[in-house]
């Protein structure tokens, strides 16, 4: 399952308040499922974040297995988009 930015922005908000609903009531519902991220969206996320706020949001990222995108992955997730 690969997560997206807009995902990764509620799950570490719902960590920050304390909040079971929406991102994390959904990873917990598919504890089953591989969860990974890739190293665009990694990117997407961190451009949120101060320098002074970086080493936080990187711990948040190591959460999750990062994987590089690759000429047929950018094919495949543009034919998917478009």
């Amino acid at each position: 399952m690969h997560l997206d930015t807009c995902f990764l922005i509620d799950l570490q908000r719902e960590k920050r308040t304390n909040c079971d609903v929406g991102a994390r009531s959904f990873l917990q519902e598919h504890a089953s499922e591989f969860a990974v991220i890739s190293t665009v969206v990694a990117m997407e996320y961190l451009e949120g974040f101060a320098d002074s706020d970086l080493s936080t949001a990187r711990l948040f990222l190591n959460a999750f297995a990062w994987v590089s995108i690759d000429a047929a992955v950018a094919i495949r997730a543009s034919r998917v988009r478009r």
